[in-house]
């Protein structure tokens, strides 16, 4: 918060000004001796498409257990503009609640049961396939994407599960389970 103090003697005025320079896209909030008022910081116009969900296909000992999300993003500004995206996912249990969103950071595919050559496999194809930052120029669109573990079963269709996008576009949802499985 900047603050600056100004003392007056009745019928005196002076000028006091503060310069912003916000770094984020949204309505800020000015504050000044109980006086309230706001100012909306706009930034470059971003378009997106639906999300698509498919199996990743993962060279993994359970490549049905992970799907790539994605999602296209256009700037649709006229000079480049850089784009960070953030992947979410929440699941819900029948007769429970939906849970948390939690952010999918990237994963350390180590632990899996598979031999190190397979490991190092995956890991290379899951760097391929996860794009959630970088700079579009004026009119070019880009797919942001991510692999998530598929929680979902076939059969049981549980535990639902959304996935979201999160950027400078606001938030993208992809609404249900439908088609995030194969087996």
């Amino acid at each position: 918060m900047i603050e600056q103090i100004v003392t007056l003697v009745p019928g005196e005025s002076k000028v006091v000004s503060f310069e912003a320079i916000p770094t984020v896209a949204k309505t800020y909030q000015v504050s000044v001796n109980g006086l309230i008022g706001s100012f909306v910081v706009i930034g470059p116009p971003w378009a997106t498409s639906p999300v698509t969900v498919a199996p990743a296909s993962l060279p993994t000992w359970c490549s049905w257990c992970w799907v790539l999300c994605s999602l296209p993003v256009t700037n649709a500004s006229g000079s480049p503009a850089p784009c960070s995206v953030s992947l979410y996912a929440r699941y819900k249990m029948p007769h429970y609640d939906w849970t948390d969103w939690r952010e999918l950071l990237p994963k350390n595919l180590s632990s899996y049961r598979n031999t190190v050559s397979d490991r190092q496999s995956a890991l290379d194809k899951y760097n391929q396939l996860t794009m959630l930052g970088a700079t579009l120029a004026p009119g070019e669109t880009k797919n942001f994407s991510g692999v998530i573990p598929n929680m979902t079963k076939k059969v049981t269709g549980s535990p639902e599960m959304q996935v979201k996008f999160v950027g400078p576009f606001g938030e993208v949802v992809y609404p249900s389970n439908i088609g995030m499985v194969e087996y």
